[in-house]
This record gives structure tokens, sequence and C-alpha cells, in this order.
């Protein structure tokens, strides 16, 4: 039975929630239905996580910086999907999951091992940018450190018969564009994600079949660039995220423009 994990600050009253405090004082709710069919329930659970202040989500916004895990010099970048909730799922707080989310980077061999034992066939990850270009640019540089590591994960992969399918952009921005001109706000990200594009074609395309440009190219804008739910966690005054000085109608839409583009 699978269990899903979302924070949510309400709910709507139905017949078949239940309450759970959870090992860690979370309030849980447990929302059970069957079929008439099969017979069989499924469960959701949903944690009643509490809103943090604006200052604690600019703390869990910054950077992780995380990338030179593999001995190569890489730069810094915006760090994935971070919410303004303390999420506490099934005994794991949001700070041992910065700790604990990157160790692949250092047993790959071992996640590809245990992958084969399930019985997967495909696995999908995703190509850190500013891992290949540290400074986010052509210009600035390619990190062939860590194209050799990318290149030794597929090849493990594909030895173990599994399927790698590769994003080469997962929301990770290199913290040296958003530092430079904004990233994503500014046309020439175009440039930029196009050439980084050509560097992963170029060196993983005779290996790698199946491809994603953008992962969620539509959550990316509105949660990073509306709400600032994401990173870099922009919204217009007065709302609560990060950095409260964008602006939540047009931002997301410039966004949205400069994905096209790439």
């Amino acid at each position: 039975m699978a269990l899903l994990a979302s924070a949510l600050t309400s709910h709507s009253v139905h017949s078949g929630l239940r309450s759970y405090i959870g090992p860690n004082g979370d309030n849980l709710s447990w929302h059970l239905s069957s079929s008439k069919k099969s017979k069989r329930r499924c469960g959701l659970i949903r944690s009643r996580a509490e809103t943090m202040s604006s200052e604690l989500a600019q703390e869990h916004l910054l950077p992780w910086k995380s990338q030179g895990g593999s001995g190569s010099p890489t730069g810094s970048s915006l760090a994935p999907p971070l919410q303004h909730t303390k999420l506490k799922v099934l005994g794991m707080s949001m700070a041992r999951g910065q700790a604990l989310g990157t160790t692949s980077v250092t047993i790959i061999l071992e996640d590809v091992k245990l992958l084969k034992e399930m019985g997967m066939d495909a696995y999908r990850f995703s190509i850190s940018w500013s891992r290949i270009l540290p400074k986010g640019t052509l210009e600035g540089g390619i990190n062939y450190k860590g194209l050799q590591y990318y290149e030794n994960l597929i090849n493990t992969l594909k030895e173990n018969g599994i399927e790698p399918y590769v994003t080469i952009f997962h929301w990770d921005t290199p913290q040296a564009l958003e530092d430079k001109y904004g990233s994503f706000l500014n046309r020439r990200i175009v440039k930029d994600y196009t050439d980084f594009a050509k560097v992963c074609f170029e060196h993983f395309g005779d290996k790698v079949k199946h491809w994603f440009t953008f992962n969620e190219p539509h959550t990316f804008c509105s949660y990073a660039y509306g709400m600032g739910l994401h990173a870099p966690g922009r919204c217009s005054p007065g709302l609560k995220c990060a950095i409260p000085c964008g602006d939540s109608l047009n931002e997301p839409y410039r966004v949205g423009h400069n994905c096209r583009g790439s």
C-alpha cells in the first residue's frame, strides 16, 4: 500500500478522515476509502505542518552547496523545491533531508545494484547544470570531472540493463547566473541553457535515448516566481516568501516565456 505525504494546513471534513499523532508529534490525517469490487483500502497521509516565517523560509531557500560531493570543482546552484513548511514525514525532518538527500553522489554504485535487485529497468535522474558548467556559461569552462561522473553513471546503468531517462533542468539554476543577471527572469538565460543542453547531448547523446528538457515548467514558473515556495522564492510585496520584492502576476509569465525560448 502506497503512502503519499503532502503538507497541508487545512482539511475539509470527510467521513473517512481519521486523525493520528505521529512519532514526532506531527498531526496526521488518515483518509480511508474502499472499493466495492476489490474491497481494498488505500491510505493517504497528510501532514498538518506549521507554516514557517519568511525569515526561516529564506534560510531554507539558500542554495545547498552539495555539488562538490564528487570531488570535482563545481559551482553552487539554487536549492531544489523547498516548501515553506517544516516537513516531518515518517520521522525524517527537512534538516536531515538536506544531509541524506545528496548521498547518491557517493553511493551511486550501490543504488544501481539495488535497482537491479528490485528488477527495475529504467532510472530517471537530472544532470546538475553547475556540475557541468560551474559558472553557468560555456565561456566559463566545462568541468570534465562532472561529465565523467555522469558518464560512469550512465555506463553502469546500461551494463545492468537499466535504461537512463535524463532530465536536463530540474530547477537547479546555477547560483552564478542568478547573481549575474537574475537567471530565468532575463532573456540571456536562453543562450546559456542552450549551451548547457548541447554539452549534454554531445557527451551523452549516443547512450541516452530519452530526454526531458524541463521538469514541470509550469510548477517551476508559478511556485518559484509567483508564490515563492521554491527557489529563488520570489513573490509580490506583502506576501510571505523569501524574496517579497518580485511580481507574482508578471514574473511567472516572463520565466515561462524564457523557458519556451530555451
